[in-house]
């Protein structure tokens, strides 16, 4: 038992420097410091700082799926499933335009490691991306559209897109174009 929480305390530490900090600061001494714990106590549980930011991911998967859902099923049981995509849209659009904000995880850090497609870290963001185009995908089923699958597929770039524009601009009309293309995709 005291072994899991020490290997807790080291992957909430380092959660809480990619999120308050950055995915650079992320080194083992740091997560070691931020954990209050030692060196040698992280290669315990870790043989690197690539195997503990893949946990940290795979942690926060399940999160990060449970946000939308959890905004999808909050809405108005009359909308419809387009409808409630669109509001998801509104909401991360609304999100994103907050102070403070640094982007999603998933994104900053596949940006990141573009071109390290063995590094531990992509498996759990390629899994991000793919629950939530299965999730939208869903969605789109129930509501009849054509090609669910190629609009949820659709729909993720264009909400990728946004955050990276919104990451690089931090310019609110980015939001509302990625609003204004949603009929496009949606079929309205």
């Amino acid at each position: 038992m005291r072994s899991r929480t020490t290997r807790k305390r080291l992957i909430d530490a380092a959660y809480r420097i990619i999120s308050e900090e950055s995915l650079s600061q992320l080194s083992i001494d740091h997560v070691s410091k931020v954990a209050g714990l030692s060196r040698r106590t992280f290669f315990l549980h870790f043989a690197s700082k690539d195997q503990l930011l893949a946990e940290v991911l795979e942690n926060l998967r399940p999160a990060y799926a449970e946000t939308y859902r959890q905004w999808s099923e909050g809405l108005p049981a009359e909308l419809g499933a387009v409808d409630r995509i669109t509001e998801l849209f509104r909401r991360i659009v609304e999100r994103i335009g907050q102070p403070g904000w640094k982007g999603c995880a998933f994104v900053r850090i596949s940006a990141e490691f573009a071109e390290w497609q063995g590094h531990p870290a992509h498996g759990p963001v390629a899994e991000a991306q793919r629950d939530f185009e299965l999730w939208l995908a869903d969605e789109l089923r129930r509501a009849r559209h054509a090609s669910p699958a190629r609009a949820a597929r659709q729909l993720a770039i264009l909400i990728n897109g946004l955050i990276i524009s919104q990451m690089v601009h931090r310019d609110a009309a980015y939001g509302e174009a990625a609003l204004a293309a949603l009929p496009l995709i949606l079929g309205q």
